[in-house]
């Protein structure tokens, strides 16, 4: 089973895993190649792996009595640091998870990048010495060492994140602009969409353009930007104890069920979070694949 992720799903994971594991410290790091994983493991016992073969992949959280990942590729060399964020470059598939020192400074990143059949995962230590908080990156080791369109991932080169070219993907659209995009012919309207408006994609489109008329449509297309934009400090994050936790979703989609921060459309039910929903769907039963479990309704 694969799970499908898009811009919107990677910003709502990358501040789930900030919530799940900021300030705790990396234990290791593993690529294996030949399977296409990656695991981050934490000194809590935890650990984040990701299979990124895009036919069958996913991201999910291992809790400290789960069984081995599997992941048995080359361990790479991490620093003594913590994880101190994890964001998601804005309307684009991939996340950034950053290792710092105590004083919060980075040092080495994990960018695990979902873009269509080119997933990936690098390691990268900071180019140049200093206190920048968003530093210049040099790759240390790819999953996969190839070039990804006009970005090159061999080791010793500069990283760059992928880079959305989409409308509106810090503020949305002005409804006008929005109803010119949907004013052509109707049955190029999904494909209009998808091609101009940040942070739509082809698991939340059908549920937009399903409203009963263009304002509805915009209306819903707000939601999602929304969402988007929330901060990236979550409610269950240090600073923040006892708060619920984000809103996490399982679609019920013809493709199979679909974890996703928003419940766009018929047959969605609430799970316990997104790594957690992944977990569920991957190993059903399989109750120490996590912690975090959803309880039994």
């Amino acid at each position: 089973m694969a799970i499908r992720y898009d811009s919107l799903l990677a910003r709502a994971l990358a501040r789930e895993i900030l919530d799940l594991w900021r300030g705790v410290r990396i234990a290791g790091l593993r690529m294996a190649s030949g399977r296409r994983a990656v695991e981050l493991a934490f000194e809590d016992g935890s650990r984040l792996v990701a299979m990124l073969h895009p036919l069958h992949g996913y991201i999910l959280e291992l809790g400290a009595d789960a069984p081995a990942s599997g992941v048995e590729g080359k361990a790479l060399r991490v620093g003594r640091l913590s994880l101190v964020d994890a964001r998601a470059p804005a309307d684009e598939r991939a996340l950034l998870l950053t290792f710092g020192d105590r004083a919060g400074r980075p040092w080495e990143m994990l960018a695990i990048e979902l873009q269509d059949r080119r997933w990936n995962a690098v390691h990268c230590r900071r180019a140049e010495s200093g206190t920048d908080a968003r530093p210049a990156w040099r790759i240390e080791a790819a999953l996969l060492a190839r070039d990804a369109g006009d970005r090159s991932l061999l080791r010793g080169g500069p990283y760059a994140p992928p880079s959305s070219a989409r409308r509106a993907v810090a503020a949305p659209p002005s409804e006008a602009d929005w109803d010119a995009v949907l004013a052509g012919d109707e049955g190029e309207r999904r494909g209009a969409v998808l091609r101009t408006w940040a942070w739509t994609s082809a698991l939340n489109v059908d549920w937009i353009l399903a409203g009963s008329d263009p304002a509805e449509t915009y209306a819903r297309y707000r939601a999602l930007h929304a969402l988007a934009a929330a901060p990236s400090g979550g409610p269950a994050a240090a600073d923040a104890p006892g708060a619920p936790p984000r809103p996490a979703f399982v679609l019920d989609r013809p493709s199979g069920p679909q974890p996703y921060p928003h419940p766009a459309g018929a047959g969605s039910g609430s799970a316990a979070g997104l790594l957690t929903a992944a977990a569920h769907l991957l190993a059903p039963g399989a109750v120490c694949f996590s912690q975090r479990l959803a309880p039994e309704p």
